[in-house]
């Protein structure tokens, strides 16, 4: 068994406070990081859709407007450079016209990971 007689009371508290300021940060974050895939997930069920797991970065859902189909993505993006850092990302997606390739997207940022 340990002694801790020999350290002093105030350094004791304050190491106690350091580990417990970095448990309530990582508690906050995995609750933060809860909140998206929910939110998503309601929105998928709001539009009558249900969610799709491509994979760990990335989920979606599709659903159709009249006669125009769209894809809805939550993606993990990652960007690397001077400042690597990663994202997620909304982004919708629906094809333009039958002989086009082209589609449209938006992409709106949810949150620093």
């Amino acid at each position: 068994m340990t002694d801790f007689s020999e350290y002093d009371p105030i350094d004791v508290l304050a190491l106690c406070g350091v580990a417990g300021a970095f448990f309530l940060f990582w508690l906050l974050g995995q609750i933060d990081n809860g909140k998206h895939p929910r939110r998503f997930a309601k929105l998928a069920s709001d539009l009558g859709a249900q969610v799709t797991r491509v994979d760990e970065f990335e989920d979606r859902f599709e659903f159709a407007v009249d006669t125009r189909s769209l894809t809805v993505a939550r993606k993990l993006v990652s960007r690397s450079g001077t400042h690597s850092s990663s994202s997620w990302y909304l982004i919708a997606t629906t094809p333009l016209g039958k002989r086009w390739e082209s589609h449209f997207l938006k992409v709106q940022p949810l949150g620093r990971m």
